[in-house]
């Protein structure tokens, strides 16, 4: 009798033993699996969210750059809107609805140039387009705008303060000096555009196209 009894109590021992030992096992183990999937899962979903924003963010630069580029080519001569990019037909035809033309000069290699707006008191001509040869397509080379009219997509016109310019378009890609002015030059994919100014203030205003080298 006392030995079943004590065997009994062996027995219980062991069970209890053993139930104690699967407890601890399983305490120990959920909570790391549990854990482990958690920081995964979430690393996956950060990874996940960081891909989209820069996705996101790139998409929005490029097309900011597109637009930028667009609006930056166009600007305003007396009151009318001109794209620098567009054929040179079209420019010319849309400013003679707002300006005197003063005849073209064709050059010997096929080129022109287009001056209109006689400044009378200096006898030369406020707008002055020249055009080049671009693979085989005549194409503006640059537009030259000395003393009024003009206004850029940014507001930039003859008289505005050197201040104005790089508030507007910020610091200058190249900027070059000669005598007593100085150029401020700002390149974008399709056009050149280049701020003149003497003692403070824009005295011309440039449209070039970044394949013209005259």
């Amino acid at each position: 009798m006392k030995r079943k009894s004590t065997v009994a109590i062996l027995m219980a021992s062991v069970m209890m033993l053993g139930l104690v030992g699967c407890g601890n096992v399983s305490i120990d183990s959920t909570p790391e699996t549990t854990e482990s999937t958690v920081t995964e899962s979430d690393a996956n979903t950060e990874n996940e969210t960081t891909e989209v924003a820069t996705n996101s963010e790139s998409d929005a630069k490029e097309s900011a750059d597109t637009a930028a580029t667009g609006s930056d080519a166009t600007f305003e001569y007396n009151g009318k809107t001109i794209n620098f990019t567009d054929d040179v037909q079209t420019v010319i035809e849309a400013l003679k609805t707002v300006a005197t033309s003063d005849g073209e000069i064709e050059c010997d290699d096929g080129s022109h140039v287009y001056n209109f707006d006689l400044f009378e008191g200096n006898q030369e001509d406020n707008l002055i387009i020249s055009t080049f040869d671009d693979g085989g397509k005549e194409k503006i080379g640059k537009v030259d705008v000395l003393y009024s009219g003009i206004t850029t997509s940014k507001g930039i016109s003859i008289g505005s303060k050197e201040a104005d310019v790089t508030a507007a378009y910020g610091e200058p890609s190249e900027k070059d000096k000669f005598g007593e002015t100085e150029a401020y030059m700002y390149k974008f994919d399709d056009v050149i555009i280049t701020f003149e100014v003497t003692e403070g203030e824009v005295c011309v205003v440039r449209y070039s196209n970044p394949n013209f080298k005259g």
